[in-house]
């Protein structure tokens, strides 16, 4: 979605990566994060910390486009991830006992050690705080199944649509569709196993009592992601 973002955007736009250009894992870096505040004009900003959001910014300057999935799909690429994706100071002994210890508990009894995930009640907060009219909210699921009426949203938010992109632009988007993901080279999953391209993988890979304990876990998320996403959608948070 952020080159998806980048592409309708355009060039006079300035891209910023928040957590990348700011430093993880450092407290120092930590902080620079907490309270770093974006332009507020000709940039566009991927927030990817959003446990350490500013809570100090006047939301009225900014306009957002929200997006996540839903949590117990996300316990699961976690999982995955254990096996493939480096971590910040991450040295391949490192990695590789991360693995192993992923690999001996198995997905079922690794999800459910998991700490809860914190970023949906910072999420859900944005919502509510910033004006409606300077939020969209863009799931995954709709970014999987409808993509036509993701990007449409996504251009409506910088007065535009997909059929006004110039042609260089329009096939970036159209390489980010979930059907042309696999001759995408940019694709997370040509480089680390374990992708997926549809929600609802906890149906798939976890066991019926292991997805009962994390829907009961995740219930009032599931409920504000079911009340926030489109309808058409709202059955993958059942």
């Amino acid at each position: 979605m952020w080159r998806t973002i980048q592409a309708i955007a355009g060039p006079r736009w300035t891209p910023i990566i928040q957590a990348q250009t700011l430093g993880r894992g450092a407290a120092a870096d930590e902080e620079k994060i907490r309270s770093y505040e974006p332009p507020a004009e000709d940039h566009i900003v991927l927030f990817n910390a959003p446990t350490r959001w500013n809570w100090n910014l006047d939301l009225r300057k900014y306009n957002f486009i929200v997006n996540t999935r839903d949590p117990r799909d996300m316990v699961c690429n976690k999982y995955f991830w254990e096996f493939t994706h480096p971590m910040p100071g991450d040295t391949p002994e490192k990695m590789e006992a991360r693995a192993e210890k992923a690999r001996q508990e198995g997905i079922d009894a690794h999800v459910l050690s998991r700490p809860k995930f914190r970023a949906y009640g910072v999420l859900e907060r944005v919502l509510k705080e910033a004006p409606p009219q300077n939020c969209t909210f863009i799931g995954y699921a709709l970014y999987c199944l409808h993509f036509d009426d993701a990007v449409a949203k996504i251009a409506a938010m910088f007065g535009t649509d997909v059929a006004r992109l110039p042609p260089g632009l329009r096939k970036r988007v159209e390489a980010e569709r979930v059907e042309n993901l696999a001759d995408n080279k940019r694709w997370i999953g040509q480089r680390w196993a374990g992708s997926d391209t549809m929600p609802g993988r906890h149906r798939h890979e976890l066991q019926p009592a292991t997805i009962a304990a994390l829907t009961q876990r995740y219930a009032h998320e599931l409920a504000f992601l079911r009340s926030i996403d489109d309808p058409r959608v709202a059955e993958y948070y059942d």
